[in-house]
Formats: C-alpha cells, sequence, structure tokens
C-alpha cells in the first residue's frame, strides 16, 4: 500500500445549515429526564408525547414561571419529580416555541 496517498474523503455542504452538535449532552439528557413519563402520569392516562396535543399559552408560561421562582428561592430540584427546576424551564421553552410555531391551541 503506497502511504504517500492521501484518502480521500467525500464532500460535505454543511454550510448555513445550524451546529446541532453544539448542543450539550448534558442538556438533552435532562430535557430527556423530566419528559420521560412517571409511573403515576401512566396510570392517570397521561399518554407519552401529550404535549404535542397543545396547551393555552399561560399554562405553559405559569409552569415556566414557577420553575424559575422555586430556582431562585434556592430550591434546585423540584420536589415532585427530584429533577432540576432549569430542566424542567427547558421543557417548558420548548413546548412554549414548538407550540407557537405549530398554533396548537392558542387562546
Amino acid at each position: 500500500m503506497d502511504k504517500s496517498k492521501k484518502k480521500e474523503k467525500g464532500t460535505r455542504r454543511n454550510e448555513g445549515k445550524p451546529w446541532i452538535g453544539e448542543i450539550s449532552g448534558r442538556f438533552l439528557e435532562g430535557l430527556g429526564q423530566v419528559l420521560t413519563l412517571k409511573k403515576e402520569q401512566i396510570e392517570r392516562g397521561i399518554e407519552r408525547g401529550n404535549w404535542k396535543k397543545g396547551f393555552p399559552e399561560e399554562e405553559i408560561i405559569d409552569s415556566l414561571m414557577r420553575h424559575y421562582v422555586e430556582y431562585i428561592k434556592g430550591n434546585k430540584f423540584d420536589d415532585d419529580t427530584g429533577h432540576d427546576h432549569r430542566f424542567h424551564m427547558a421543557v417548558n421553552l420548548m413546548f412554549w416555541i414548538e407550540l407557537y410555531f405549530n398554533n396548537k391551541n392558542w387562546e
């Protein structure tokens, strides 16, 4: 094998595309943990992806703000789930953005 030859690489066209790889794995994992349904939610009939059906915008903002207030009061973790309030805020922000762009049940 001739080592003087450089192996050619395929051409990629990534200019102008979002840098998805820059999103922290810890951040994504935290979102996933908050979104993972608890046994009690499943028993109450809440199904995976329930949020995609939509909520009034005010409910999302209220939830986001409740988690923010708890965090600034010094309570880092949610009493119900045990997850960091910042991940709950991030999930609510995701809901707000997604439902806004999909115009789901805004009242």
